[in-house]
């Protein structure tokens, strides 16, 4: 299930970026992601209503560590925080692309590329809107 979660580069410029929503894990400063599932194991015999305890923001952790967002849930905070619409999709000619576009329509042209595989379509979009949202801040 860890390929769920951006990696950690991408975790650490959201951070740097204000990113600071709900998550399941964290990666330690190391860059290694902690096993969510051993965390939850420990309290779902304990507990059940302990679990939104494991549950981290930014704001909350020591400052060499870094929530782990999902892949949804950055492209989600983007979309909400900066109006930036990021969609990784598949092209008929037989590639992955993704485009990026502001629904304001006042910064971010429509942009296209081509990947291999969805998920490095999934990756580099987030890497160009965390590019965009740089320039513009």
């Amino acid at each position: 299930m860890n390929e769920e979660f951006t990696p950690y580069e991408i975790a650490l410029a959201l951070k740097e970026l204000g990113f600071d929503e709900t998550c399941f894990t964290t990666f330690n400063d190391k860059g290694v992601l902690f096993d969510v599932f051993d965390i939850f194991e420990d309290i779902l015999y304990e507990d059940m209503t302990e679990i939104e305890d494991c549950y981290q923001r930014n704001s909350e952790l020591a400052s060499a560590y870094v929530t782990a967002p999902l892949y949804q849930q950055a492209f989600r905070w983007f979309r909400e925080k900066y109006g930036f619409l990021g969609v990784p999709n598949w092209y008929s000619g037989g590639f992955y692309c993704y485009t990026i576009k502001d629904v304001t329509d006042k910064v971010a042209p429509e942009l296209f590329t081509e990947f291999l595989t969805y998920e490095e379509a999934e990756l580099e979009c987030l890497v160009k809107l965390i590019e965009i949202v740089k320039q513009i801040r």
